[in-house]
């Protein structure tokens, strides 16, 4: 089976972002370039050159009306979130090329989830900082300990009683949509404040680390700057939303730890015809 390689990825990725950007300002909906991406294009005009995936903002009130009217009658491109598909186990939404598939920890293929843009919607926060850190962090991580745990422990490998019990859970939890319901949960916003009506905002679904951030909303005025030769939009606060994310984010790493946080394998769907399992949509 060839696996995609990270210059593939990049290719799949870029044109899955110009075609999203298209159609955001065809159809006048907000977006950005986030974290990796929008650190790639301040510090090299395009990705990082050792990353190979794509991330983007949208305010909340324009990510579930794209959400609810998104469609390309090419078919190339699909819009992906828990709420369209019991299968699809992650707090945030793809736009994914489906030529492509994913080969999941076991080595089975994913019939389902294919390669393209990860869109993380911003909303609001109250104005008591440390009380909406204290909310955040409490509910992020009674969803982590339990909902990704359990999308992983269907691929458990480890031997003996203990392994064989992950396995069982793993398997009930996905099967009966039970992991569905808690990735749904968890693509809520923590707060009841809107994108909107805040002074402070920032990205709370999909935070794997658990990692708390506070944005000012007025950061998200739009600017445009170069990725890959191509115009793109960016926060105007780029530089202390970079800041608040990395640090000294014009500095690279050192030669060691430039490599893809990303390990997933994925192939193109030619690759595996005939292998792969029909998933249906709720």
């Amino acid at each position: 089976m060839n696996y995609l390689t990270i210059d593939e990825k990049k290719r799949i990725s870029l044109a899955a972002l110009l075609f999203f950007a298209d159609y955001c300002e065809a159809n006048g909906f907000r977006y950005w370039l986030a974290y990796g991406t929008l650190l790639g294009a301040v510090r090299h005009q395009g990705f990082i050159p050792w990353d190979d995936d794509v991330d983007v903002f949208m305010p909340r009130p324009d990510y579930e009306r794209f959400l609810a009217t998104f469609s390309d009658r090419s078919g190339k491109y699909r819009a992906v979130t828990c709420f369209t598909c019991k299968y699809y186990l992650l707090p945030f939404a793809k736009i994914q090329d489906s030529s492509t598939a994913k080969i999941l920890p076991d080595g089975s293929v994913d019939g389902f989830l294919g390669y393209g843009i990860d869109i993380f919607p911003v909303d609001g926060m109250p104005r008591d900082i440390v009380k909406a850190k204290r909310v955040f962090l409490r509910k992020n991580k009674q969803f982590r300990k339990v909902a990704f745990r359990l999308v992983y422990f269907r691929f458990e490998t480890k031997r003996g009683f203990s392994g064989k019990i992950k396995k069982l859970l793993g398997n009930v939890a996905y099967k009966t949509g039970f992991t569905n319901r808690l990735m749904r949960k968890l693509s809520r916003s923590p707060y009841k404040e809107t994108f909107t009506e805040s002074e402070n905002v920032g990205a709370f679904t999909g935070v794997f680390s658990g990692r708390f951030t506070c944005f000012k909303k007025e950061w998200f005025e739009t600017g445009q700057i170069p990725f890959e030769g191509h115009l793109l939009n960016v926060p105007a606060g780029r530089h202390e939303i970079l800041t608040q994310l990395y640090g000294d984010y014009m500095t690279p790493p050192p030669e060691e730890a430039r490599k893809s946080t990303h390990t997933e394998d994925f192939v193109y769907r030619p690759d595996i015809s005939g292998k792969t399992e029909s998933k249906t949509e709720e």
